[in-house]
């Protein structure tokens, strides 16, 4: 019999861990993290293989299905890098209190309900390039210790009250479609905003920042305040 070899997209292979077949979808086999449907929530072997991942301290979560119910990494520490490119999030995820300690990425990511990253720690890079927020992200009091990388980013909802970048913050070419807030931010290396779009405007009351490149956005709803 042939060896099984799940028919993700090849760069996410590394992921599967050598995990067995879990069933096949519009005619290709994929194992249980990359079967990219609904059907398998509720299974609890994909809890199983989550939890064990996580106990093993491997962190390759790309291109993973994430199913309806809400994903739980709340306060969990990540030593090594996290990534989770390209991954899609059903319902909701909470990384709230979270800590990534030796980079983050979600390039490429969705996330189709709620995405909770309050008071997340970012210690490293964080790249958020490319993302899909269909539902509120919400970044409240969250720290990014190194570059933030928001760019070709779509938000929905964005939230960033009292957020904390060390260093530069990316948001070029950002979609922002409802709100989106920085009240209270600081930015301790400046903002980049080259490009961006606000369809419902932009509050910056109360943010601290310097060098914020924001005048190439473009703000359709004509509601952005800047009372820093």
């Amino acid at each position: 019999m042939d060896e099984f070899v799940c028919q993700c997209e090849e760069r996410f292979r590394a992921a599967c861990g050598g995990l067995p077949v879990y069933a096949e979808h519009d005619g290709r086999r994929y194992c249980i993290l990359h079967f990219p449907s609904k059907e398998k929530e509720g299974d609890v072997q994909f809890q199983e293989v989550l939890t064990r991942k996580l106990e093993y301290q491997d962190f390759d979560f790309a291109g993973v299905y994430f199913p309806g119910y809400r994903t739980d990494f709340a306060s969990f520490d990540f030593e090594s890098m996290a990534n989770f490119s390209e991954a899609t999030f059903e319902w909701g995820a909470s990384f709230a209190r979270t800590t990534f300690r030796k980079g983050a990425s979600f390039s490429g990511a969705t996330f189709e309900d709620i995405a909770v990253f309050s008071q997340a720690t970012f210690k490293e890079e964080a790249d958020f390039s490319g993302v899909t927020f269909d539902g509120m992200a919400h970044f409240s009091g969250a720290t990014f210790g190194k570059v933030a990388s928001f760019s070709a980013t779509v938000f929905k909802e964005a939230l960033f009250f009292w957020t904390t970048f060390e260093e530069r913050a990316d948001f070029s070419g950002a979609t922002f479609r409802e709100r989106a807030s920085l009240a209270g931010a600081t930015f301790e290396d400046g903002v980049d905003f080259f490009g961006a779009t606000f369809e419902e405007g932009l509050v910056f009351s109360k943010a601290t920042f310097e060098d914020a490149a924001v005048s190439e956005a473009t703000f359709k709803g004509g509601k952005s305040m800047y009372q820093v």
